[in-house]
């Protein structure tokens, strides 16, 4: 015996939103130990990814890699350009006082 198949009525589905990809490397620009000048050179993908990272905890978490073990995502929206940094900080805390009247 057969199923008959359910009908659905057709819906268009949205269009996806296209992203132009660059056709060259990320290129990075670290200062010279000096301070003198920027280094311009080209990055491969996950290092860029990385180096993002790094400079994102840094000026928002300064002393991220300190403690008992940070983590996060970094969440990259290309189709939004959006970039999201997720970050949990783990610590040990103690305080203590001490009073003498």
């Amino acid at each position: 015996m057969a199923i008959p198949a359910r009908s659905r009525p057709s819906t268009p589905r949205p269009a996806k939103p296209r992203c132009r990809y660059p056709t060259a490397p990320p290129r990075s620009s670290p200062p010279l130990w000096d301070g003198s000048a920027l280094e311009r050179r080209p990055l491969p993908l996950g290092e860029a990814v990385e180096a993002l990272t790094y400079d994102l905890l840094t000026a928002t978490h300064d002393g991220w890699e300190d403690g008992d073990g940070a983590f996060g995502v970094l969440v990259l929206d290309v189709s939004g350009r959006a970039v999201r940094l997720e970050y949990n900080e783990r610590y040990t805390a103690s305080d203590y006082y001490e009073h003498d009247f």
